[in-house]
């Protein structure tokens, strides 16, 4: 009777447990495309969703991650020419645009993330939203993911830091 109780307990008590959510099946940067802002419908991944890499993913020496060609310099300079009279206001705070750079080079599914300068989540008004997003969207100087031989799609992000309507900083 002693040996009955313990499995009694032990059914009783794995008949309790709460039902487990099942294992996420995409990476913990995975942009949704039915949340995506502005979705392109010309804007393909050429691979499969789950092998979407993040854009710093190597393996071999001659591996290269993705990113804009110049870096944060070349950005500034096309905001420059592009954008002479950007009107951010007065606003301040790290405005993060996250897209994917697919195996071509081309960009889709951006999202936005909006913050103050302490990181907690503040919007930033519709105009510097807009002007920043359209900005974004538009470079064109992107560089795919290079791993194994091949050209792959990756998750890719900017965060502009803005302070007193002046982008200060440019990452990554």
């Amino acid at each position: 009777m002693q040996k009955v109780y313990p499995l009694i307990l032990t059914v009783f008590l794995l008949g309790c447990q709460p039902e487990r959510k099942p294992y996420p099946t995409h990476d913990v940067g995975y942009i949704d495309p039915q949340k995506a802002i502005h979705p392109s419908p010309d804007f393909k991944i050429c691979g499969l969703e789950k092998d979407i890499l993040q854009y710093y993913n190597h393996n071999q020496p001659g591996d290269k991650p993705a990113g804009y060609t110049g870096g944060p310099k070349a950005i500034k300079k096309h905001i420059r020419t592009y954008y002479p009279e950007l009107d951010l206001g007065r606003e301040s705070g790290m405005f993060t645009v996250r897209f994917i750079i697919n195996c071509e080079g081309k960009t889709g599914r951006f999202e936005i993330f909006e913050n103050n300068l302490d990181y907690v989540p503040s919007p930033f008004n519709p105009k510097t939203r807009e002007q920043l997003l359209k900005l974004t969207r538009e470079l064109e100087n992107w560089r795919a993911n290079y791993m194994d031989g091949d050209y792959r799609d990756s998750f890719m992000y900017i965060t502009y830091r803005i302070e007193n309507g002046k982008i200060t900083e440019i990452l990554p």
